[in-house]
């Protein structure tokens, strides 16, 4: 069903507490707990939305159904309460529960681990199309200091979220953001302080905010993680270069003398059919440009580049795309990466298929490339790479670090970054220990 009715703040209190709350005293029971979360959520909410002249009891009722979905599963809320609110005609009001967790709608700024990627795939497409609303904003600040018991500052509730649940690597980012969505909203306010709106606040909180901001800096500090800069080909692997490929080259084969593959164990694919040098160079030449627009993004390189931000590593693209084959290759591959949606912080174009240079202007920790070739000249320069396993090069990726896939690039990554930590500690303790 889909209508184009509005919800208000009553409504959404009955959706809320609709079959679980009969009486008060079903509102002070642990597991109604995240209805008196919502409830304070949605008064916060109100109250913003009013002193920035928006739509106060609109706010209310988003405040009052963010956490929808945990009367359906706590752990798949936002997910399970879009649905829920989308079913119920509310196509507007369904975004909240899936926005409501991202700051500024970033699917990295959020206060626990990344996302499981079933979730991701569903969240992350309406992220993208959906530049976060006034109302978006002042439901995430809200969700951030509203206790089921209350208001706090954000400094104490942040503390708490993570001295319960942990640090995790997106940890200090989440909290920056939302420190920077505070001082926005309350610029918009008229430079008021957020906490003014809320004399409920109690005064040894206020009192103890800069305390509570030492303490979160000091746990964040203390359980940092190594970040890295992380070095990635592109094609074949943030691209399905060689599945694209075959069918162009089946494709075109078929329309020169249709011989099809002659030589199944080809070290690469132009390898497998007898092909001149000529007709290979012609063939990526009058093509190439064309086909990189279109290639499908690998399985899995989305999710995992969003979660290698996540947890704070730098991630550089490292391409060798060169003329003749493209005419404009960083617009066609920025286009491409864009239009995908795919995260990176630098895009590099190598003029030479030696990347060494490249790794080190950059300051490249590791490199994932798909050409063995291109792995060993990186390992012979002093840079630590791994090889992207294809269908192809079977006697020539002998003795390098393989990862099959993204799953195992992200774990690569994870397990260095936690073994340089340890490194880092250790070494750190043995001056102490030398000092003393």
């Amino acid at each position: 069903m889909s209508t184009e009715k509005k919800l208000n703040s009553q409504t959404a209190y009955e959706l809320l507490t609709e079959g679980i709350i009969t009486n008060e005293k079903d509102l002070s029971e642990d597991k109604n707990r995240w209805i008196m979360h919502c409830i304070y959520t949605g008064i916060a909410a109100g109250r913003i939305a009013e002193r920035l002249q928006c739509d106060a009891d609109y706010a209310k009722a988003l405040g009052y159904i963010h956490d929808i979905g945990r009367r359906i599963s706590h752990p798949k809320h936002p997910t399970e309460g879009y649905f829920y609110m989308k079913d119920l005609g509310y196509d507007e009001e369904a975004m909240i529960c899936l926005t409501h967790s991202f700051i500024d709608n970033d699917i990295t700024k959020a206060a626990g681990p990344f996302l499981p990627e079933e979730a991701y795939n569903i969240v992350q497409p309406h992220l993208f199309k959906n530049s976060p609303s006034i109302y978006d904003s002042i439901i995430q600040l809200c969700d951030l200091f509203c206790l089921e018991t209350g208001f706090t500052t954000l400094e104490k509730r942040i503390l708490d979220i993570s001295t319960r649940k942990g640090v995790v690597p997106g940890s200090f980012e989440h909290f920056q953001s939302a420190i920077n969505l505070k001082q926005r909203l309350e610029k918009a306010m008229g430079n008021i302080s957020l906490y003014s709106l809320f004399p409920e606040i109690s005064e040894e909180d206020l009192l103890q905010q800069e305390d509570h901001y030492n303490q979160l800096i000091e746990l964040f500090e203390t359980t940092s993680f190594k970040k890295l800069n992380v070095g990635l080909d592109i094609d074949n692997v943030v691209s399905d270069f060689d599945g694209f490929l075959e069918e162009e080259f089946a494709k075109e084969d078929k329309n020169k003398r249709d011989r099809g593959i002659i030589n199944p164990e080809g070290s690469w694919l132009k390898d497998c059919y007898d092909w001149s040098l000529e007709e290979v160079d012609r063939f990526f030449e009058e093509n190439m440009e064309e086909f990189a627009t279109r290639l499908p993004v690998k399985e899995g390189a989305q999710y995992n580049m969003h979660k290698l931000h996540h947890d704070g590593h730098r991630v550089t693209l490292i391409s060798n795309r060169v003329y003749p084959h493209y005419t404009n290759a960083y617009f066609t591959t920025k286009n491409w990466l864009d239009e995908n949606h795919l995260y990176y912080d630098d895009l590099v174009l190598s003029t030479s298929s030696d990347k060494s240079q490249e790794c080190r202007d950059y300051n490249i920790d590791i490199m994932y490339d798909d050409n063995p070739y291109n792995c060993r000249q990186l390992i012979n320069s002093g840079i630590d790479c791994s090889l992207v396993g294809t269908n192809y090069w079977k006697k020539e990726k002998e003795g390098l670090r393989i990862v099959a896939n993204w799953k195992e690039l992200y774990q690569e990554v994870n397990d260095i970054s936690m073994q340089q930590s340890v490194n880092e500690m250790q070494t750190e303790n043995k001056k102490l220990v030398k000092a003393k």
